[in-house]
């Protein structure tokens, strides 16, 4: 709810929009988080102030083009079923991020060549991305890679072809 105050005797009201709670992390696939960086912000209103908000920028929607990953549609779904298990919380439903962590899709070329030390060996854990060699074998680990790469790449066209609509 807006929280109302008074500072040198001028009201302000503040209310939290935006994405926030589990949407942040699992990422809701609506227009809204897809199409425009709905992070949760802190609004401050000042009672008959001049000011006004700015349009939000539209969401740089274009995935970069992946790697080429050889897995069979049998390794993809197991990689699915792996990723809803182990990765859905944090990175979200269909690999689509809610922007508080990484979207997956948006990985860098060298992301890509280090994501098995990063996923198996935790060389990011200190920013937050745990360890799974521990949990996970490493052809599980690769079997969710494949679905990650596979899910990407069926977004980027889905989003090229929107572009040129």
């Amino acid at each position: 709810p807006p929280v109302s105050y008074m500072l040198d005797g001028v009201q302000y009201v503040a209310i939290l929009a935006g994405t926030g709670g589990a949407s942040g992390l699992m990422g809701d696939v609506g227009e809204v988080t897809e199409n425009y960086r709905n992070e949760g912000t802190l609004l401050v209103y000042k009672l008959d102030g001049e000011l006004s908000m700015p349009v939000p920028l539209h969401r740089n929607k274009l995935i970069p083009e992946q790697p080429v990953v050889s897995a069979s549609t049998d390794e993809i779904e197991r990689g699915e079923r792996l990723y809803n298990q182990s990765c859905l919380a944090c990175h979200g439903i269909f690999v689509h991020s809610g922007g508080m962590v990484p979207d997956l899709r948006m990985m860098s070329k060298a992301t890509h060549g280090d994501f098995m030390p990063i996923v198996r060996d935790g060389i990011l854990r200190l920013v937050g991305m745990p360890a799974f060699g521990d949990k996970l074998a490493d052809a599980d680990l690769q079997a969710i890679y494949a679905y990650i790469v596979t899910q990407a790449t069926e977004d980027r066209l889905e989003a090229l072809e929107e572009k040129e609509e």
